[in-house]
This record gives C-alpha cells, sequence and structure tokens, in this order.
C-alpha cells in the first residue's frame, strides 16, 4: 500500500527542478533592491522615515547581493547580504 509520501516522492522524482534560471532566486539588481528594502524596513520599523540613500552591490565570486538603506533626519538604516541563488539571508544589521 502506497501512501501521500511514497506518491509524492516518486512523482518529484520525475520532476525536472527547473523553478529557477541560472542567474538564481534573487537574477538582478532590482529584484535583490526590492526584497534588501522590504527586509531593512521591517529591521527599522517601516517605512515611514524619507530615504537619504539605498545601494546595491554584487559580488560575481561569491554571488551575494548587498543592500543598503539610509534614512533622512538621523534615523538608522541598515543593510543586508544575501545570496543569489537561493535568496538566503547571509547578515542583516542595522547603521547608525
Amino acid at each position: 500500500m502506497y501512501s501521500v509520501l511514497d506518491n509524492f516522492k516518486a512523482l518529484s522524482s520525475r520532476i525536472e527542478n527547473n523553478c529557477f534560471s541560472d542567474n538564481g532566486y534573487i537574477p538582478e539588481a532590482k529584484t535583490a533592491k526590492i526584497i534588501g528594502s522590504q527586509i531593512i524596513d521591517k529591521m527599522t520599523g517601516g517605512n515611514r522615515y524619507e530615504i537619504s540613500g539605498m545601494t546595491v552591490e554584487y559580488d560575481p565570486e561569491n554571488r551575494l547581493w548587498m543592500v543598503s538603506k539610509e534614512y533622512l533626519n538621523g534615523r538608522h538604516g541598515g543593510f543586508v547580504i544575501m545570496e543569489q541563488d537561493s535568496g538566503k539571508v547571509v547578515k542583516a544589521l542595522l547603521t547608525k
């Protein structure tokens, strides 16, 4: 007798994992900026402050995105480093 899990395993072994492109979960700077900005907003308590600057940098050797965001009026900002392939957050810190 097969269980639902056995059926799933049999089906998933026949399906190619083509959900992500070769460029990974975060394929370009635009996507990195959107995701990174949302993470920084959550860390700082929301996006109710005017932004003074935002940068997106890419490390092709390690396939990492770094997004930083600063606010006006002396409010702290933050930065986040994410893996391109998985979208995993490697580091996220607040700045002052």
